[in-house]
């Protein structure tokens, strides 16, 4: 009973927000945050999730937010941390 009404809030919250397909990152985004964050190498992942925010000019929405701390010109909210 309670999964039908789930994926249905779910749909329509969902409906609200844009989202954007992953495309090549600009370099002026990657490149100074790549170079400001060598010694996080096995963050790869995170910082091309952060650079595509940042080319964007969008905030970043994550529960994880330890490993996107100390990105340059990265804005981050955790919408679960505000319930």
């Amino acid at each position: 009973m309670r999964k039908p009404r789930i994926r249905l809030c779910s749909t329509a919250f969902l409906k609200i927000f844009l989202s954007q397909p992953l495309r090549p990152v600009q370099p002026e985004a990657y490149g100074p945050l790549r170079a400001a964050n060598r010694s996080r190498s096995r963050d790869a992942l995170d910082k091309l999730i952060a650079s595509h925010a940042v080319s964007l000019g969008v905030i970043l929405v994550t529960n994880n937010e330890a490993d996107f701390r100390g990105y340059a010109k990265l804005t981050i909210e955790n919408w679960v941390s505000q319930v």
